[in-house]
Order: structure tokens, then sequence, then C-alpha cells
């Protein structure tokens, strides 16, 4: 029951917790942390790679200059593809293509004011229907960032295989009040097929400042369903509230939030807490942060366990982290964490260190590719007297994971016509875990092999 809770409400690492939906997340925030527009439309594509060398060889060749800024872009210098555009626009005022990919570029510098006038010209000028629905995208995008209120919907609905539901000893054995014994029937390795899906609503507020102070709520519903495995079907509620202090340059984000997660349609757990988060922007492409979590962790007795209630305490958890977009299209994170649970009994306390690494990369197209690595050690504090009585418990948990993922559009609709298309994204994922311990029941291997469509909806 604590494994399971783990995955999925989190518990001691964000790194169990991963859905398809949040690595697209997590893309985004590569996407934006990075110098250039992100390349998911055409005009952002380069159609060629043009040198300054190039252009002082032709200074007056408009579609050499063109590339050059997309060029410029895709490196990064997108204040140097600005002076690009408008050295053009000097002499070709009216052509479209090259005026909206300078609307493009003042848009991504955040200078929203200029940017819509560009687009309010772009309007009267004829162009093709590619560029025009990327004009109207683009002009919605500025129109929210203006908003007060924005609010996010994500929808994830996906299939996995999972090598062993119920997480079963990885030797097939064990302890029963230091006798060891082979497990029966009905608890060995079992693997199923199942499907996930997700629902999350994020919404953020303008308080209205001039330091941008912004109130924050989110709301998530997750789901698991096996084919075969009906007991172990895991569902979870949750919500969260709080607010985000600009200090520039450092951001202070406390947070409330309570979870609930069933099993087979049973109460299994209820969990809230109080996140308390400091960012700091050391550039703007790196960013440290630290944390300080408190969370009440309540458990009930089910007819998987009917002792799970013994996991019943507080967790404190302090952690140090930093992000970083090195280069325009790879972005490296990095968390320590520190970990302390105060259960019932002994034998549910623990407290232990974790490290977080992931790396992402933006493959173009708003394709992505990201790995994550996770490794703890956690110590008990005593010995159950039901397995061990004279062994404490010492696990060292590890897990790596890699997530792919392609924007729908990209394959059926590469000019960004539909819609529809548009924010949804393909992503195939797999999850290795491996737990050792000195106590065998404890001593697991667990793979997942996922794919989903994620739908991202902003208004």
């Amino acid at each position: 029951v604590s494994i399971l809770a783990g995955l999925l409400l989190g518990i001691g690492s964000a790194a169990f917790a991963q859905t398809p939906a949040q690595f697209e997340q997590q893309r985004r925030a590569a996407e934006r942390d990075a110098n250039p527009a992100a390349p998911a439309n055409s005009i952002l594509r380069v159609e060629r790679a043009v040198t300054f060398h190039d252009v002082l060889a032709n200074p007056a060749d408009v579609d050499l200059n063109f590339a050059y800024a997309q060029t410029q872009i895709a490196r990064g210098d997108v204040r140097g593809a600005a002076a690009t555009l408008e050295r053009i626009l000097l002499v070709e005022p009216d052509l479209p293509r090259v005026r909206l990919l300078y609307a493009i570029v003042l848009f991504r510098l955040d200078q929203l004011d200029e940017a819509e006038r560009e687009f309010e010209t772009l309007r009267r000028l004829d162009m093709p229907e590619t560029l025009r629905a990327e004009l109207e995208r683009y002009s919605r995008e500025a129109r929210l960032r203006r908003q007060a209120t924005r609010t996010t919907v994500t929808l994830s609905f996906g299939q996995f295989w999972d090598s062993n539901v119920n997480s079963a000893p990885r030797r097939g054995q064990s302890l029963a009040s230091d006798l060891e014994l082979k497990l029966d029937e009905s608890s060995v390795r079992t693997s199923d097929f199942g499907t996930q899906t997700l629902v999350r609503l994020d919404m953020s507020h303008d308080a209205g400042y001039q330091a941008r102070h912004r109130y924050l709520l989110g709301a998530r519903y997750l789901r698991e369903d096996y084919q075969r495995m009906e007991r172990y079907v895991p569902q979870l509620g949750g919500v969260e509230g709080g607010l985000a202090f600009d200090l520039a340059p450092f951001t202070l984000t406390p947070t409330l939030y309570a979870n609930h997660y069933r099993i087979a349609k049973q109460q299994a757990v209820n969990s809230a807490g109080l996140r308390l988060k400091l960012d700091y922007a050391l550039t703007g492409a790196t960013q440290i942060y630290g944390f300080q979590e408190f969370e009440r962790q309540r458990y009930y007795p089910i007819a998987l366990s009917s002792v799970a209630t013994d996991d019943t305490g507080m967790q404190y958890s302090t952690g140090l982290g930093f992000a970083t977009q090195y280069r325009p299209d790879m972005r490296l994170t990095m968390e320590v964490a520190r970990a302390r649970k105060v259960a019932v009994y002994g034998y549910r306390s623990s407290q232990g260190h974790s490290l977080t690494i992931g790396h992402t990369w933006l493959l173009g197209g708003g394709a992505f590719a990201q790995v994550e690595g996770y490794w703890r050690i956690d110590n008990y504090d005593s010995g159950d007297a039901s397995v061990s009585e004279n062994t404490r418990r010492r696990d060292r948990p590890l897990e790596a994971r890699a997530v792919l993922g392609v924007p729908v559009a990209l394959v059926f609709d590469p000019d960004g016509v539909s819609d529809f298309l548009r924010d949804l994204t393909f992503t195939a994922s797999a999850r290795l875990a491996r737990n050792t311990s000195n106590l065998v029941n404890y001593e697991y291997h667990r793979d997942r092999y996922s794919v989903a469509l994620v739908k991202r909806l902003e208004f």
C-alpha cells in the first residue's frame, strides 16, 4: 500500500509522481526558458543554415537575410534576429512572412504592445492560409499573456504495461518473524496491462500589484485501470492553492494542498500539507530553488492491508535544486532532498536522502526527449517484529525514466492549420525501478512502458 501511495502521491520524491502530462509541462518549461522561440511552427523552422559571412557576401538578398534571421533564432540570438528582420522591413515593408516572424520575435521578447501592432498590420496584408493560422495563434497567445486570469486544462489518456503490479519481492520469498517463506500464488510477481487517465486544472490570477504577485489554484484527478488486477485499481484526487510573491530576483511560493487516494474504490490515504518554495533567478537561463514541506498522512485499513494504518504520521521534506538552459535546445535539472517520516510505530518511521537528475532535449518542431534518474537512501528507525525483530530495514530505491514526445500536428498537420491538433502530443515512455533492501520482503524490480496522448487547453 505504501508503494502504491508513493507512486501516485509522490511521497518521497516527485520522480514517482510523473505522468505523461507532467513531462509535457517540463518540456514547455524548457521551451519557455530557452532564448529562441519554440520551433513548433513552420515559419520558425530553419530553411537553411546561413552565416553572417553569407549575408555580407550578398546583403540585398531578402531570402538570404530571412534564413539568417531563422538561424539566429535557432541558436538563441533573438535580439539579433529582430535587428535582421527590421533591416529587411526597411526595404520591403509588405512581406507577410518577414513581418510575421518579426512580430513573433517581439512577442518572445515580451514586447507585447509592439507585437500586437505588428499583428494588426499583418491582418491587412494578403497571405497564405498557413501564415494566417500562425498569425491568429500568436495573436491569441499575446491576448492570453495580458489576461489577469489564465487557466490551463491538461487531459491525458494512455495505456501501459506494468511488469510487477503488486511490487512482489524479487526472490519470490518473504520473511515472517525471521523465517524465510515462499510466497503464495496471490502474492507472487504479476504483470498486467492497463489504462491511465489524467485531468489537471491550473489557474493563475494576477494580484494587481506593480510586482507580479499571483494567486495560484490547481486540481487534478488520476485513475489507473488494470485488465486483470482490479483489486489494485488506484485513484487520486488532489487540490492545491497558494500565492507566488514576486520579490525579484526571488519568487516565494507558499502552497497548501490536500490529496485523497483510493484503491479499488476503498479509501486508502488522505494527506494534507504545506509547501514553501523559494526560487532565485541566477541568470536568465539558470534558476536555483529551495523548498520545505510538511505533510500529514493518514492511512486507512483496506482489503489489501489491514495494518496500513501503521504508516499514518507526519513527513517533513527539505530540498535544494537548480535548472539551467545551458543550450537553447537543452535543459538540465538537479535536486537533492532529505525526508523524515514519523509514523505511528518506529518500524514504519524513516529518514532518507534523495538525488534526482533530469535532462530535456528540444528536438525541433515541438518534439522533445527527456531522461530522469532518481536514487534514494531510506533508513528505518527500528525493526519490525513481524518481519525481523533484530534487523532494521534499509532500502535503496533506484529509478530511471525516458520519455519521447511528438506533437501530433508535426505528422498530420505540419502547417498548423487545425485547432484541434494544436497542443496535442503523443508520448512514449519507459520507467525502470529497482529497490534493493537488506530485507527480502522489500526487494523488487518493477518496469513500466506506456504510450499516451496529452491535450493542453489554455484560456
